[in-house]
């Protein structure tokens, strides 16, 4: 008999997988939960307020469809349709900029010309693809009309509304206003003997979303990775402070940060920064076709689609997204000038990217195995399991907390180390025994607060980390 029962339903909006080796060995099935960040263009959703998402198809009718929240939940599911395995999926839709001299993205596609021979015109916008017929003697002005009603096709997908400009001209405008539209992919693909084309910008995408009421609100809530669509290093930052606090013994939600950045190194090196950080994972991607807000959403969602923290990370060809061309791809050199800055390259097909890391690297507290995604979040994930036993020992009989002393001290050490262990028979951890004598469980600061000073050792990785986690009784 199989040791886990499963199904899958739309209330609550997650897939559950119940494991009665894993209770009997004394972990909790606890469930994971990714939070989706990113601007709205619909006005049926409270703008900062997580709200949970079963259906890709509705989240597209009531977030508005191309949106930046919209492409990211679609991702979400795209992702989850590959693994059969879904985390619980949250919405946080952020409101457009709105100050002065905030303003979309714009660029031209510009056909010239008249057709020698017949042929296609073919587009790229993100991802998505369209093309148009054009027949012998077709001149660019003829063209242009058929390549948006094709755009149009696909507007579900498309981050960008197509207009036809006139005199072969297409307007393609970002859905919102903001900083976010300047790094839609636009490029002609083919074209007819006779028909030239050029992409250009005529006007930048200034603003950014604010995630100051977004954050503050996700705070009260247990997620374990939240992607976002924004992706400066104000915005790093201000993921930095609301995971600090959320990490802190008064919070004790751990989680992770997802940002993807699609510049040159010179340019990733400038958006980390000095924000270093176990919570925060920044995704190189150069070259990519997809947004960097459809790349977080899908390497956050598979990171917590899988029960085991410590699950091996792949490229491009684990993930519903578009590679950069071969060309593009980056070279060994580069992979490790990215790690050195604190970034975790997304690489092509075939390549293994184990070392995806969270960006804590200028801290000379923190080697390079440390450093890595798979350390972090299993840190995070031991904890929570061990927060959740403690808790319930505290609380066993349905009282209220009990006060500190030797005997609560030497019980809370047993679950302690029950759950290393349990940890350890999952294959989270390893070397728990050899571990033991470094555990140190004594009085917090209030009579009801226990401090643990907890060893872990993540599978694969090589490193010893120390995690200080404090108990509420």
């Amino acid at each position: 008999m199989a040791d886990f029962l499963s199904h899958t339903y739309l209330s609550p909006g997650y897939y559950s997988q119940f494991r009665f080796t894993r209770a009997e060995q004394g972990l909790s099935p606890l469930p994971l939960t990714v939070a989706m960040v990113g601007i709205q263009t619909g006005t049926e959703a409270k703008p900062d307020v997580p709200e949970p998402v079963v259906n890709p198809d509705a989240a597209a009718a009531r977030y508005g469809q191309g949106c930046e929240l919209a492409l990211m939940l679609d991702k979400c599911f795209e992702t989850t349709a590959l693994y059969g395995q879904q985390p619980r999926i949250l919405a946080v839709p952020l409101t457009e900029p709105s100050g002065a001299g905030e303003q979309p993205a714009i660029r031209r596609i510009a056909l010239a010309g008249t057709a020698t021979e017949a042929g296609i015109v073919r587009v790229r916008i993100g991802e998505v693809v369209a093309l148009a017929g054009a027949a012998t003697g077709d001149d660019a002005s003829t063209i242009a009309p058929r390549l948006v009603n094709a755009l149009g096709k696909h507007q579900r997908r498309l981050p960008v509304q197509v207009a036809d400009a006139g005199s072969g001209n297409l307007d393609a405008t970002h859905l919102s206003k903001g900083v976010n539209g300047n790094d839609v992919v636009i490029e002609v693909l083919d074209l007819p003997p006779g028909i030239t084309a050029s992409v250009a910008e005529t006007q930048p995408g200034v603003g950014q979303a604010s995630l100051t009421n977004a954050l503050a609100n996700l705070l009260a809530h247990d997620i374990n990775g939240l992607a976002f669509a924004n992706h400066s290093n104000s915005d790093l930052q201000a993921f930095d402070t609301h995971a600090t606090a959320a990490w802190g013994a008064t919070q004790r939600r751990w989680r992770h940060g997802f940002f993807a950045h699609v510049g040159n190194n010179s340019h990733l090196g400038t958006l980390i920064g000095s924000v270093q950080a176990k919570h925060l994972c920044v995704l190189a991607t150069e070259g990519a076709k997809s947004l960097p807000a459809q790349i977080a959403a899908a390497v956050c969602t598979l990171k917590f689609a899988a029960t085991s923290p410590v699950r091996s990370f792949l490229g491009y060809d684990k993930l519903p997204l578009v590679p950069p061309e071969f060309g593009d791809q980056y070279t060994p050199d580069e992979i490790e000038e990215i790690h050195q800055l604190g970034g975790s390259p997304l690489v092509a097909v075939g390549s293994r990217t184990d070392r995806m890391a969270v960006n804590a690297l200028n801290s000379t507290s923190l080697d390079e195995e440390t450093r890595t995604l798979s350390v972090s979040v299993a840190a995070a994930a031991v904890e929570r399991q061990i927060h959740n036993a403690v808790q319930r020992a505290m609380r066993s009989d349905g009282g209220p907390p009990r006060l500190v002393n030797s005997e609560t001290m030497d019980q809370i050490r047993d679950v302690i180390v029950r759950v290393l262990r349990a940890a350890e028979a999952e294959q989270w951890l390893r070397n728990v025994a050899a571990r033991l004598a470094q555990l140190a469980v004594g009085p917090g600061s209030t009579s009801t607060r226990i401090a643990a000073q907890i060893p872990l050792e993540p599978t694969p990785e090589l490193r010893q980390v120390l995690f200080d986690l404090t108990v509420h009784g």
